[in-house]
């Protein structure tokens, strides 16, 4: 099985024998290749659509900015842009008129913020897990002894990751878009003090606004990127902090994969195989960064430098805990459920990673049509493919 080329890896998979091709399409995938061939041209339908959700934005402005202000100050700093906010109430509106399961859950969370840490909300016609894994967490109490272990730990150790830089300069980013707060001063705990930086805006250090912060430890990840360069992401270590281990979830993300893509590419090559078949993609920019958390004393993070202990709060879910995975996953089923339905886009995703394979012929209008209805929303993608 070719493994480094797309498209070898494609033939191979179009020549083997469909009855062996594991992944049965999604209902609303299927309503949705159902449905397509109801409207022509397919490209007007979707520009008409996308332009009744436009409208809708204008009407909802009013009740949309009424809904802005009751939000806690973390979420409507997640959800603020230069000139709007996210368009929650909008979403909200169509699953409703969709009649999407849990929206009214999705909604409190979209608006209070999701949970980091307990049990987890489960998401839709997911696999149901038959292990124990998630289901023994770690009591509240012995959570916050092993925390303030552990941060001890590393503030006498006092290691300096080698892209301390890098990563704080990506957090001082977080605080001017409004996704992450400080630097604070240090908990009466700690066994040395907190530092502020040199640069404008973060170079006092801020009262702690939570007595009793539960906190991981920064840190790099190498990675090599597409273009075969190195790239460095932070991540946070939710696992040796505790964090995770104190989530219940019953279920298990779903993803979809490869083999999901073979299966769309066969279902349009059923009246022709000859039908030429194209990829797109898009990537969510930021993605679980543009979700918000519920507590914020559950989200600090401890950044070392050369010049001391730095010590800062996240407003949005973050890379490293295992409920952003589980929430941002259950946000990404909702955006591909309305790409399938509402403007007839044959939507997959992989976390963050969203695309289809379809015929050459609607091909570009669907990926376009994506990013325009997630544009109505305020939610932005790039690395377009």
């Amino acid at each position: 099985m070719p493994q480094f080329s797309w498209t070898e890896h494609l033939d191979w998979a179009l020549h083997r024998d469909t009855n062996i091709t594991p992944k049965e399409l999604d209902p609303t995938l299927t309503w949705c290749l159902e449905h397509r061939h109801l409207f022509h041209p397919l490209t007007r339908f979707q520009d008409d659509v996308i332009a009744e959700i436009k409208d809708l934005v204008l009407d909802f402005e009013e009740h949309t900015m009424a809904w802005f202000h009751t939000l806690p100050p973390h979420v409507q700093r997640a959800y603020k842009h230069k000139d709007s906010v996210t368009q929650i109430p909008i979403l909200i509106h169509l699953l409703r008129r969709l009649g999407y399961p849990q929206t009214e859950v999705l909604y409190r969370e979209l608006s209070e913020g999701f949970p980091l840490m307990g049990k987890l909300t489960p998401g839709v016609n997911w696999h149901v897990r038959q292990d124990r894994k998630y289901l023994q967490p770690t009591p509240m109490d012995d959570f916050k002894q092993k925390n303030r272990e552990y941060i001890r730990n590393k503030l006498e150790a006092n290691r300096v990751d080698d892209h301390w830089k890098f990563m704080l300069d990506e957090i001082m980013a977080e605080v001017k878009l409004g996704r992450m707060n400080g630097p604070f001063k240090a908990p009466t705990w700690w066994p040395r003090p907190a530092v502020a930086t040199t640069q404008p805006g973060t170079d006092v250090l801020l009262d702690l606004p939570h007595d009793d912060p539960f906190i991981a430890m920064a840190f790099s990840i190498e990675q090599t990127g597409s273009d075969g360069n190195t790239k460095i992401r932070r991540g946070e270590d939710w696992r040796r902090s505790g964090h995770n281990a104190t989530c219940i979830m019953h279920d298990q993300p779903y993803h979809h994969t490869p083999d999901h893509f073979v299966s769309l590419g066969l279902a349009f090559l059923e009246n022709n195989r000859s039908t030429p078949l194209r990829v797109w993609g898009h990537d969510h920019d930021g993605a679980y960064r543009q979700l918000p958390l519920h507590d914020p004393r559950q989200a600090y993070v401890l950044l070392l430098t050369p010049d001391g202990p730095t010590l800062w709060s996240h407003n949005v879910l973050l890379f490293g805990s295992a409920a952003s995975v589980w929430s941002y996953n259950r946000f990404g089923d909702v955006l591909v459920a309305c790409s399938r339905t509402l403007v007839l886009s044959p939507a997959l995703h992989y976390v963050d990673d969203y695309g289809s394979m379809e015929d050459e012929v609607s091909a570009e209008s669907s990926f376009r049509a994506f990013e325009d209805y997630n544009g109505c929303l305020q939610r932005s993608h790039i690395f377009r493919h």
